[in-house]
């Protein structure tokens, strides 16, 4: 019984231990983009990582396709100098198109609609499917001279 105790304690503390060091392990050496900051530039960025990448063999090129899904995402993003959009200002601007669309969504529930068919309800025992309606809708157009009619086929 009393060996069992400061086994267990080593087997805890060496366990703890890898576990630290093994979250330090995993620390990226190119998480410079992950987290954008007001200072820096996706120009800057994108030049550094090409030229750090490009001067690596292909076989060492860890995080290269990370990198590249990083700068797909960011590019059409950030502003024409090259600066990360803030969070709180795509916040304010994305409030500011909730409260507009409310009237919107609010005068469009007023309107009313009207049922023009097909009224029959089909008995599936005396009649075939082909014959029930069933099936799926491909198309659905407005006609071109006539806006209030709507064709379904």
């Amino acid at each position: 019984m009393k060996n069992s105790f400061p086994k267990s304690m080593l087997f805890l503390s060496l366990l703890t231990l890898a576990m630290l060091s093994a979250s330090t392990l995993q620390a990226q050496i190119y998480n410079l983009y992950e987290r954008p900051d007001k200072q820096e530039n996706f120009y800057k960025i994108q030049k550094e990582k090409n030229n750090f990448y490009n001067n690596l063999p292909e076989d060492q090129r860890k995080g290269w396709k990370q990198f590249k899904r990083w700068e797909n995402f960011w590019a059409p993003r950030v502003f024409p100098n090259g600066e990360f959009p803030q969070a709180l200002d795509i916040y304010k601007e994305w409030r500011q198109y909730q409260d507009g669309i409310k009237d919107k969504l609010y005068s469009t529930q007023s309107k009313s609609w009207t049922l023009v068919g097909p009224v029959e309800s089909p008995n599936a025992l005396s009649v075939s499917v082909r014959d029930q309606g069933l099936g799926r809708v491909n198309v659905i157009r407005f006609h071109e001279s006539t806006p209030n009619d709507l064709w379904a086929g």
